[in-house]
C-alpha cells in the first residue's frame, strides 16, 4: 500500500534585511547594482538579436518584392510573401514575452535594491531609489521604446500580409491593373 508522508512544516528563518550590518549591506548593494547592470545589458543583447532578425526578414521581403513583383499578381507569389512575412510573427511574440519577463526580473532586482537602501542610515545619500525619490521620479522598468519597437515589428508583418492578400485579390478580380515596375 502506498504511504504518502504527511507534510512537514520546516521553519523558515526570516532575517529582516534591516538587521544586516552596514558594511555587508553596502557590499550587497554593490553586487545588486552590478547584477542590475548585467541584467540590462542582457536585455539589450536580446533586443539586438530580435532587431537583427527583423532586419533580415525585412530585407528578404524587400528583395522578394523587388525581384518578383509581377508574381504578386498570382496567389502563389502572394502566398510566398505571406509565408515570409508571417513566419517571423512567432519570434516577435517570443520577443514580447521576453520583454515581459525582463520587466518581472527588473522589478525584483529593483525592489531588492530598495530594501537594501531603506536600511542605510539617514542622510547617507546612497542609492538609486533615494535619488529618484528625492527628484520625484520613479523607476522605469522597461523603456517604452523597447515595447513599441517589438509591437511595431509584430504589427508591421501582419499589415504586409494583409496588404499583399488584398492586392492579390484586387488584381485577381481585375479591380486594379497587374503589379509591375514602370519601364
Amino acid at each position: 500500500m502506498d504511504h504518502v508522508p504527511e507534510p512537514v512544516d520546516i521553519p523558515i528563518v526570516d532575517i529582516p534585511i534591516v538587521d544586516i550590518p552596514i558594511a555587508a549591506r553596502i557590499e550587497s548593494y554593490k553586487i545588486a547594482v552590478e547584477n542590475l547592470e548585467r541584467f540590462a545589458a542582457r536585455r539589450q543583447s536580446a533586443n539586438n538579436v530580435f532587431v537583427t532578425l527583423n532586419s533580415v526578414f525585412l530585407t528578404a521581403i524587400g528583395v522578394f518584392i523587388s525581384t518578383h513583383l509581377s508574381s504578386l499578381n498570382s496567389w502563389s507569389g502572394t502566398i510566398a510573401l505571406l509565408v515570409i512575412a508571417l513566419s517571423i510573427t512567432p519570434l516577435n511574440a517570443l520577443w514580447l514575452f521576453a520583454l515581459h519577463r525582463y520587466v518581472i526580473g527588473d522589478k525584483a532586482r529593483y525592489m531588492y535594491l530598495v530594501d537594501l537602501e531603506d536600511g542605510f542610515p539617514e542622510g547617507v545619500g546612497i542609492g538609486l531609489y533615494n535619488k529618484l525619490k528625492g527628484k520625484g521620479q520613479r523607476w522605469n522598468f522597461l523603456p517604452q521604446a523597447e515595447q513599441y519597437v517589438a509591437v511595431y515589428f509584430t504589427m508591421f508583418y501582419v499589415l504586409i500580409a494583409l496588404v499583399a492578400a488584398v492586392l492579390a485579390l484586387l488584381v485577381q478580380n481585375s479591380v486594379v491593373p497587374p503589379l509591375a515596375f514602370p519601364k
